[in-house]
């Protein structure tokens, strides 16, 4: 008998250390339970609003002073790569100056004798230094063309080195001169007695 309660002891102690070890265990579960419900809280809904204390992931971008070697992170269609980051903190969102896109901003007939038409207002992309223009009348007689810019889209000023009077079709380039201003627009005032048609691009 004697045997048998120094075996019961020795399962004693074995069973106090099991114990131990479960007890440890289920809190590194709680610890484990609880990342993954911090990680949970991560994780936001598309189209869902903000709210104070979220919490998410930091997004990295990588510096890219010369603006030539963006094309090196993702190397082919479908690769995952990081953003490209100018001297100044922004994000990319040209890879270079050179002429990206060309759109309308206005295609309308403006009334003769002096009628005026302005076309749509559109914004300098960042990191474009340039902004190249060309307007075109109908019936190719004159008329002035001003390009005006704004800091608030409301107040609009003129760009006096920008100003066409007595022009056929003319074209220009929006510069440095003005680069600090976020809102730009084309006003167009009709020089003949008839009307004509008005189409206005820019290319940056």
């Amino acid at each position: 008998m004697t045997g048998i309660d120094v075996d019961t002891d020795a399962i004693k102690t074995d069973m106090a250390a099991i114990e131990v070890l479960i007890t440890a265990g289920n809190g590194k579960l709680d610890e484990i339970e609880g990342a993954v419900e911090t990680l949970e809280t991560c994780v936001k809904t598309e189209d869902l609003a903000h709210s104070s204390g979220d919490k998410g992931f930091m997004i990295m971008g990588v510096r890219n002073s010369d603006n030539t070697s963006g094309a090196n992170f993702g190397t082919q269609d479908g690769d995952y790569c990081p953003f490209s980051i100018d001297d100044d903190g922004g994000v990319r969102v040209h890879t270079n100056d050179a002429a990206m896109e060309t759109a309308t901003i206005h295609n309308a007939s403006i009334s003769g004798s002096a009628g005026e038409g302005t076309s749509s207002v559109f914004t300098k992309p960042r990191g474009i230094k340039d902004i190249g223009f060309a307007i075109t009348a109908s019936a190719n007689v004159s008329y002035s063309a001003f390009i005006e810019f704004s800091a608030d889209n409301s107040t609009f000023f003129q760009d006096t080195n920008l100003n066409f009077s007595n022009q056929l079709n003319c074209k220009g380039t929006i510069t440095t001169a003005t680069a600090s201003w976020k809102y730009y627009r084309v006003r167009i005032i009709n020089n003949h007695t008839g009307s004509q048609t008005f189409v206005v691009k820019i290319s940056y």
